[in-house]
């Protein structure tokens, strides 16, 4: 009987199937971001590396990708993400500064 085939019994069997599926997922798809970079000649940093392979986020990776394919720099991938966690960041800022009076 095959692997891939086998009809797990236990919920917790299940589960951690589910879970090294959805890893290998996410593994797959930063590396086909990184493939498609190194395609278009880029020279991809340690961090950017470290960025994409450790997202779990699957919606997050196909964004990516599909940004990866008409990239300038690698950091275009971030720009938006980047922008939005500044927002979030001046507003948590903004709601926790005492008010004028």
């Amino acid at each position: 009987m095959s692997a891939s085939t086998y009809e797990w019994k236990s919920d917790l069997a299940r589960t951690y199937a589910a879970q090294g599926k959805a890893e290998g997922k996410a593994e797959g798809k930063a590396e086909a971001i990184l493939v498609v970079l190194e395609g278009l000649g880029f020279e991809i940093t340690e961090a950017t590396r470290q960025r994409i392979t450790t997202c779990t986020n699957h919606a997050q990776l196909d964004t990516w990708l599909r940004q990866a394919a008409t990239a300038e720099h690698p950091d275009d991938l971030f720009t938006e993400l980047d922008e939005l966690a500044r927002i979030r960041r001046e507003k948590q800022i903004a709601l926790g500064a005492p008010r004028e009076q």
